[in-house]
């Protein structure tokens, strides 16, 4: 009993003269600490930048339509092509090319008979559907093939341009390669838009040839990769905005949110020979964008406790996070002891 008072004793000894410094180092450097009314603007904040990340996020949610390919098409700055990477096809060379689009078509009716036990007749009006499918997509190239060919000649021409860093590194041809790249957006995006219509009525008209016990069984149709991006960032605005709205796990939150920030602040820099500058509307920013400010915000949310200043991280804290730390100390404190030594502070 006697050699357990003292472990408890030396232990307690460590907190008091640890406690005893906090507060005398705490009333030198007072003048650096939080005070309450800095403490409650900082909860206010959090939960404003909460309410910003969970509506962005229900928005896309309740949007089915919600598609990045919009914003990342605008990216612009060092790191362009990295995100139209992101953009399954941005260019349309692959759907433009027409092997590989009737091969897709085969492709499709092959997999879906081997994803269902089709009936001979099933068979039989699948290849009908499959085979009109063909025709029609035949029939695109056919009506557009010398269009296609200029385009993607021209595409290769402001390709070989662009990567001449002598030619980049001049306003003017900043201006003409921008102009240029919309123009050729604005030129392939109905063909592909019509192209991907064609392959999503295929698959409409193939369901429609199953039975309601087929279709019932079907497995859900794989998301691509962008569509998984699509959902991440969603789903990942809502827990960042619920996150911080209850203070709950508020530093990982902030941290993240400040992370996703900076991803759209590098897609969209604001620099001088970074071109396209902002559309007057957003007004005028050197470097420092409203998305800066709420990403700096976000980090220093994410270096302070904020979240146990009326949020639900304080019962983690005190409940669960504190007493593990205390337990550890007790544990450390009893080794030292066992070794013969004192525990750190024992003797100050």
């Amino acid at each position: 009993m006697g050699g357990g008072r003292n472990v408890w004793s030396a232990y307690w000894l460590e907190a008091v003269s640890q406690r005893f410094g906090e507060r005398r180092t705490s009333s030198v450097s007072s003048k650096f600490q939080i005070g309450c009314l800095g403490a409650a603007l900082l909860v206010i904040l959090r939960i404003a930048i909460g309410w910003h990340f969970l509506y962005q996020g229900l928005w896309k949610l309740n949007n089915p339509d919600f598609d990045s390919s919009g914003f990342l098409s605008q990216a612009k700055g060092p790191l362009a092509d990295y995100y139209y990477g992101l953009i399954p096809d941005y260019w349309g060379r692959e759907r433009l090319d027409r092997e590989r689009a009737l091969a897709r078509i085969t492709d499709y009716r092959r997999q879906f008979g081997e994803q269902h036990q089709l009936s001979e007749d099933q068979k039989s009006l699948a290849d009908r559907i499959a085979a009109a499918r063909s025709e029609t997509v035949g029939g695109f190239f056919d009506d557009n093939k010398e269009a296609i060919a200029t385009y993607l000649h021209e595409l290769d021409r402001w390709t070989a341009t662009r990567a001449d860093e002598a030619a980049r590194g001049l306003e003017y041809q900043q201006k003409r390669l921008w102009d240029k790249q919309r123009e050729l957006q604005a030129k392939v995006k109905p063909w592909v838009t019509e192209l991907d219509g064609g392959m999503e009525q295929l698959r409409t008209d193939l369901n429609g040839v199953l039975t309601t016990e087929q279709r019932a069984s079907a497995m859900a149709p794989e998301l691509s990769r962008h569509q998984r991006m699509d959902k991440f960032i969603t789903y990942s605005n809502i827990a960042v905005g619920v996150c911080l709205i209850l203070g709950l796990f508020t530093r990982l939150a902030a941290l993240g949110g400040g992370l996703f920030l900076l991803t759209i602040v590098l897609s969209q820099p604001e620099w001088p020979g970074i071109y396209p500058p902002a559309p007057p509307a957003a007004g005028r920013s050197l470097g420092v964008t409203k998305e800066v400010v709420e990403m700096v915000a976000m980090f220093v949310l994410a270096a302070l406790p904020v979240g146990r200043w009326g949020g639900l991280d304080f019962f983690l804290h005190n409940l669960v996070f504190g007493p593990m730390l205390r337990r550890r100390r007790v544990r450390e404190a009893k080794a030292v002891l066992a070794r013969g030594g004192a525990p750190a502070g024992a003797g100050s």
